[in-house]
């Protein structure tokens, strides 16, 4: 049996089914509705992966959806502890080496090439999430983008809605860094260069969902994860380098002018965003496996795979805020892919000030720039629990003291809770909630202490006993 590291998604199927996480479907499967909504069964019970042999007006292809829904599987596709999870991920990616990747021949992406007439992006057995996705969405395919001035490639997750048998539009946001890629080219008046993967092995899909520096690229850390690194081959028409053994790489270029309708989409805040005029992707070339599997996300409304990637975002938060307040402790996204966190601080750390510290910390670097609601409380509190974060705030938060509002921040244009159109659709307020004890001079209940039975021998073994049943 294949271990940590995978470097194929074959290779994490193959594990996730020896140790009984995947689950394969061969009962004929539609792909309008009937994926989406099992998928959101399976996140919703933290249920296995899924790998579909029997899909409806596909004959011979695969596909499958939830292969990291949970912690538990995240952990074992990135070679941590599901203990500390963040904080073992964030040492990971600040410490482990930054290894090159190496290009390779005869890439198993490359094996059926499609070009010129031959391209037709209805081959992809592409789901629909709701009922108003018409024509429906590839929804885990990771964009790659270079910098026409450096050596700069972005890579990150983006809904992609199919126009035609040759093209699909895809959305910019301006404070993303493939937004701020795009619009060099918008100013050079040049087609940018572009790849899509789809079926990228775990490590890959998750290093996708960073937030890095500007101008650094997220590839060098699957070295960093993995202890090794990473095969890559050139795209056939443009220069673009994708990973080599991955199912599907749609190439293509983004015109600079041409925008076509686009929308609704089931997005990650758990409504359905508005319409937008969008960017053309004109493809130039589809590659794949000689069997390849199709990779499907759900979005929409959460608990869903979309939403419970944040964990890279957590480990990244956590290493980049960590170097301007070293106080601070742990990191967990809530829900809405960020909108709102939770971060404990060192309690024995703890100084006049360093909660308001820490808030502006947060929303002035880019790593924060989606968070709008902030509690931030001790380290006694296990902030990757909400039902811990919620007593932190009804036992040690008091509105008139404790909450900072922070007005006309950037924040998210898919925001529900803002204007989709205007000059301010893409400003917030930023809410911070003070959910630690106060400091000395203590009131009476927090000097007495946690009301908390102590961990005795007998009871610790007991509770091996029954955790072994």
């Amino acid at each position: 049996m294949k271990n940590f590291p995978f470097i194929s998604m074959r290779e994490w199927i193959d594990h996730l089914s020896s140790v009984g996480l995947l689950v394969e479907n061969d009962q004929p499967v539609k792909l309008r509705n009937d994926i989406s909504a099992l998928s959101k069964q399976i996140a919703d019970k933290g249920g296995p992966a899924v790998l579909h042999t029997n899909v409806e007006g596909h004959p011979g292809w695969r596909l499958m959806h939830d292969g990291l829904t949970t912690k538990h599987k995240q952990a074992i596709a990135l070679g941590i502890d599901e203990k500390n999870f963040c904080r073992n991920l964030a040492d990971k990616l600040a410490r482990g080496p930054r290894i090159r990747p190496i290009e390779i021949n005869n890439a198993p992406c490359q094996e059926e090439v499609f070009t010129g007439a031959d391209i037709d992006l209805a081959l992809l057995p592409a789901p629909t999430t709701t009922q108003f996705e018409n024509p429906p969405y590839i929804t885990a395919g990771i964009q790659h983008l270079k910098d026409p001035e450096s050596e700069w490639v972005n890579m990150a997750i983006r809904r992609f809605q199919l126009k035609s048998s040759r093209s699909f539009c895809g959305l910019f946001a301006p404070y993303t860094h493939d937004g701020v890629i795009y619009q060099r080219y918008i100013d050079q008046g040049k087609s940018m260069p572009a790849a899509v993967v789809i079926g990228a092995d775990p490590v890959y899909f998750m290093l996708s969902q960073l937030s890095t520096v500007p101008g650094e690229s997220e590839i060098p850390l699957w070295g960093a994860i993995t202890g090794e690194p990473l095969q890559i081959v050139k795209c056939l028409t443009n220069d673009l380098y994708v990973p080599a053994h991955a199912e599907i790489i749609i190439e293509g270029t983004i015109d600079p002018t041409t925008r076509v309708f686009e929308g609704p989409f089931s997005e990650f805040p758990g409504y359905f965003s508005g319409c937008f005029s969008l960017p053309l992707f004109n493809v130039t070339a589809i590659t794949m496996r000689s069997d390849p599997i199709y990779y499907y996300l759900c979005m929409g409304m959460e608990p869903g795979e979309g939403h419970e990637l944040h964990s890279m975002v957590e480990a990244v938060t956590l290493s980049a805020i960590q170097e301007i307040i070293p106080e601070l402790s742990d990191v967990s996204i809530l829900s809405c892919g960020g909108f709102t966190t939770a971060m404990s601080v060192r309690k024995d750390r703890k100084r006049p000030g360093l909660v308001r510290q820490l808030a502006m910390a947060v929303k002035g670097h880019h790593v924060g720039r989606l968070i709008k609601n902030l509690f931030v409380c001790d380290d006694d509190i296990d902030v990757h629990n909400p039902a811990h974060v919620m007593w932190a705030m009804g036992s040690r938060f008091q509105g008139e003291r404790d909450i900072l509002v922070i007005n006309d921040v950037i924040g998210c244009v898919l925001d529900p809770s803002i204007p989709s159109l205007g000059r301010d659709s893409n400003l917030i307020s930023c809410s911070i909630f003070d959910c630690t004890e106060p400091m000395a001079p203590y009131d009476e209940p927090y000097k007495r202490g946690l009301a908390l039975p102590d961990m005795t021998a007998s009871a610790k073994e007991a509770y091996e006993r029954i955790l072994k049943k």
